[in-house]
């Protein structure tokens, strides 16, 4: 039987390893070339990322977040409704 202790240290584990191939596939671009080379990068990072993603991919801290250089980005997106920044 596994102890609470070990139970949190795998989840904790495989957390880690989904955040890294997130954080890596939102920088992505670097030599991959097709399909297959993307999967076979994404599994080095997190071999459970497949079996992970439904649940993981909910969860905002998971998620990579956008840079206000992302395309599509305005400042609106990080503004309060009614509330400017005094350099407009």
């Amino acid at each position: 039987m596994r102890s609470a202790k070990d139970i949190t240290s795998k989840i904790s584990s495989l957390e880690s390893s989904y955040r890294a191939a997130v954080d890596w596939l939102a920088a992505t671009g670097q030599g991959v070339k097709d399909e297959s080379t993307l999967h076979q990068r994404i599994l080095e990072r997190c071999p459970e990322y497949y079996l992970l993603y439904e649940t993981m991919n909910s969860r905002i801290s998971t998620r990579a977040q956008p840079l206000n250089t992302d395309v599509g980005f305005r400042k609106e997106d990080t503004e309060s409704e009614g509330v400017s920044s005094s350099d407009d």
